[in-house]
């Protein structure tokens, strides 16, 4: 896992909440209207980045291992994303 790194932040626009998924390991989290999730990613992970937009939520393609956090700065998830 990354222990320095960029900590990214990702949030759903508009006024609803909805879902931030990180591909391909398929977990989702579910954020209301304001809320956000981060993910601690190296300088290539950042670089190879790959954001999908979609009704209610964004998918997020991350290549190889990375760790989530809530909003408040606590960890989630420990992750491979291939």
């Amino acid at each position: 896992m990354v222990q320095d790194g960029i900590r990214v932040r990702f949030r759903v626009a508009g006024d609803a909440g909805g879902q931030v998924c990180f591909e391909p390991t398929g977990m989702c989290y579910d954020l209301a209207d304001g809320e956000h999730v981060s993910a601690l990613l190296d300088e290539a992970q950042v670089r190879a980045l790959e954001v999908t937009y979609w009704a209610g939520g964004i998918s997020v393609w991350v290549r190889g291992n990375f760790t989530t956090f809530d909003q408040n700065g606590n960890e989630l998830h420990q992750l491979w994303g291939g």
